[in-house]
This record gives C-alpha cells, sequence and structure tokens, in this order.
C-alpha cells in the first residue's frame, strides 16, 4: 500500500503496529491480519480511494509469502472515480470477509490509488 496513502488515513497506531512489511520481498508494501485489513478498508469510507486490487499473504518459515490468491476491481466506463473508489471498497471488503479461515491466518494488501484509474 502507498505509504503516502497510509499516512493521509491517518490511521489509528495500534492498527498502523499491526502491519506486516513485505521488504523480504522486495516491495515496500505492507500487509495486515483479516480484522486489522478490514478497519483500513472501513477507513477508507467516504473518500475519493479505490481498492484497485489486493493479494493475500501467508506465514512460512516466519515469513510473509504470497499464496498467489488476489482480486481486482476494474472501472466501469460510465462511473465517476468516487463511484468507482466506493464500489471497489465495498469489492475489497467482500473478498477480505468470505476468504476461508485457514491456519495460519492471512494476511492481506491492498493496492490503493486516489486518483481516477485508466
Amino acid at each position: 500500500m502507498d505509504r503516502d496513502l497510509i499516512q493521509s488515513l491517518k490511521l489509528p497506531a495500534a492498527l498502523v503496529h499491526q502491519a506486516r512489511s513485505l521488504e523480504h520481498l522486495g516491495v515496500s508494501e505492507q500487509a495486515w491480519p483479516r480484522a486489522a485489513v478490514l478497519e483500513v478498508i472501513d477507513h477508507l469510507g467516504g473518500q475519493p480511494i479505490a481498492v484497485l486490487a489486493g493479494h493475500v499473504l501467508v506465514r512460512r518459515d516466519q515469513r510473509l509469502t504470497h499464496n498467489y490468491d488476489n482480486w481486482h476491481s476494474d472501472r466501469n466506463p460510465y462511473e465517476t472515480f468516487a463511484e468507482f473508489a466506493s464500489r471497489s471498497q465495498r469489492e475489497a471488503r467482500a473478498y477480505v470477509s468470505r476468504y476461508p479461515i485457514v491456519s495460519p491466518e492471512p494476511f492481506f494488501t491492498l493496492v490503493l490509488s486516489a486518483e481516477a484509474a485508466t
């Protein structure tokens, strides 16, 4: 998730501390456990920030690694960006909420955009 967008959300410190760095995978993203990522999505509500995609990771050998499950949302030609942002947030919430409960607990990334997707 874009670090500037994270800071603009002004997430509670307790939520920020639940994020796990993915730098060991060569990316400057963060992943959250299910309950935390749902809170992050809640913080997006009412803001023109789209959830373009998300990825699922699992813990293997004390590190998070991709399990290659993911989702994405595309902007429809007739949607305003605000409409797309709202719909993409709902779709992200639905995907995370219905993701199977497995052990070890999955972690989720969010790919966000504050600009119109093309």
